[in-house]
């Protein structure tokens, strides 16, 4: 099965509230701090009043007004976003942009200090895989709604979100905080930062955990089934019950033209209300890991000319430290009633990716600035294990068999390889008027190519208002699981 969706806006016009930015040669100290700078809409540093598409910026500063150590709570306050718990795991978020959902919120692109995260696996926007995502070391947000693709490629339709975290430019010294709340919530974080010569360097963790709260479930998917086929499986109302655990590590190392970062996360689950094909029943511990590490340099070719090169690896693994249950004991779903301990299963992963990316920024002809970028993107789906007491079926076998390297596991071991293309020409047609036009190609091994067009025509009307004229297209490229997956009951 092949998923290509295309998404295109045409706006007559757009209005933007922010403060259009004057001269910011001729500013002083105190107006520069109050200028907000995005990188998001042109893939480089861009004054709002100058963007191509419609951003909101949330700096240090708004996200520490709003009183909130969570990604989601900031996100919230933005109009046209909202969260909500996924139908399959309470602890995990949907992000709806402009009312665009999915599961695994495919349709969202979510960027790393402008570096895409999401796993080949489902598609998922790593961020809202966990529900508590921390603010502490987050510089500032960026968010764009409407089509991405002409910059970022693949899954930036309903929008995207662009998370940089601090480093040893935005802080010096030790930073130490603590935090509690009710549900048994505690946190706590610790950051340092030191600057010495060529060499910067910055590291910051944190530890967190929280219950869920113990409210009712009135039906669950479930009851659904027992309506269906004359079941009394569900065990629905029940009390939403479990905790969740989170970690995670950054550090940010400079060395004269050369950055490195490297990040670890690892989330446990433990005990939710319900399964994964979302039934009230005991559920087992998961957890998973998030890693990444990119080394990036950077230089001149000319004055007005750069470039940089950088280097990435992501690691995505999900573990189970016991069988799962998909549906409880008594379920049917049209054949045999399973037997008292229900279907069960692990299914685990691990997921490398690596990337190459190189991109230039030139303005050496009067009133354009000229960005070219290519890359390649290799992800490795392996380690694809699975125990369970069902067969390919669906149907009861009484015992628990491994299933891994056999026909009847999950997902086969995969990979998938993609390149890309994109140029973006900023023409200043007048000080009051700057025109964009871009492109980008993107190519997939398993499923083909897309070509997606922007420009945008941005007008300075006056200096506390500024008009956009936009097009723009989208895609999302399938994912692994969509393409492959088999023998699971959970997708009935």
């Amino acid at each position: 099965m092949k998923i290509f969706i295309t998404s295109c806006i045409l706006s007559a016009l757009s209005l933007s509230s922010a403060l259009a930015q004057p001269n910011i040669m001729s500013m002083s100290i105190e107006d520069l701090l109050k200028v907000k700078v995005s990188t998001i809409s042109s893939n480089k540093a861009t004054t709002e009043d100058k963007s191509p598409s419609v951003v909101k910026v949330i700096t240090k500063a708004e996200i520490q007004a709003l009183g909130t150590n969570r990604l989601s709570d900031v996100l919230e306050t933005i109009p046209g976003i909202h969260l909500d718990r996924a139908h399959d795991n309470m602890n995990f978020l949907h992000i709806g942009i402009r009312g665009i959902y999915a599961n695994q919120n495919q349709q969202v692109l979510v960027l790393f200090n402008g570096k895409r995260r999401k796993d080949s696996f489902q598609g998922s926007a790593m961020p809202f895989r966990r529900r508590f995502y921390p603010t502490y070391n987050i510089k500032r947000i960026e968010v764009i709604k409407g089509p991405g693709s002409a910059i970022y490629g693949a899954d930036a339709v309903a929008g995207v979100i662009n998370i940089i975290t601090e480093g040893p430019d935005d802080y010096d010294g030790l930073e130490v905080g603590l935090n509690t709340g009710s549900f048994q919530t505690n946190g706590a974080y610790v950051k340092y930062a030191e600057k010495s010569n060529h060499l910067k360097y910055s590291i910051a963790a944190n530890h967190f955990v929280s219950e869920i709260n113990n409210s009712v479930i009135d039906k669950d998917v479930q009851s659904s089934f027992d309506s269906i086929f004359n079941t009394n499986a569900s065990q629905a109302p029940g009390r939403v019950r479990g905790y969740w655990k989170d970690q995670m590590f950054e550090t940010k190392i400079s060395y004269k033209n050369f950055d490195f970062s490297l990040m670890y996360s690892r989330f446990d689950s433990y005990k939710e209300y319900g399964s994964l094909a979302v039934v009230i029943e005991d559920s087992k511990p998961l957890f998973g890991i998030e890693a990444r590490a990119r080394l990036k340099y950077h230089n001149k070719l000319s004055e007005k000319t750069n470039f940089e090169i950088s280097l990435t690896r992501d690691n995505y693994q999900q573990r189970f430290r016991d069988l799962e249950t998909l549906y409880p004991a008594g379920t049917s779903l049209g054949g045999p009633a399973f037997g008292e301990d229900g279907l069960m299963a692990n299914p685990e992963f691990s997921e490398n990716a690596d990337s190459i990316d190189f991109k230039i920024i030139s303005n050496e002809i009067r009133n354009h600035s000229l960005s070219f970028g290519t890359g390649l993107l290799h992800s490795n789906i392996f380690e694809v294990k699975e125990h369970k007491n069902f067969t390919g079926a669906g149907i009861p076998r009484g015992s628990t068999v491994d299933v891994t390297d056999t026909d009847e596991v999950y997902l086969p071991e995969i990979s998938r390889t993609s390149n890309y293309f994109f140029t973006q020409d900023d023409i200043t047609l007048t000080k009051k008027l700057t025109l964009v036009a871009g492109i980008r190609w993107d190519n997939y091994n398993d499923f083909g190519s897309s070509t997606n067009p922007r420009g945008s025509l941005i007008y300075n009307m006056t200096e506390k208002l500024t008009s956009r004229f936009m097009y723009g297209k989208a895609f999302r490229a399938p994912n692994l699981y969509e393409l492959h997956s088999q023998n699971n009951p959970i997708n009935i």
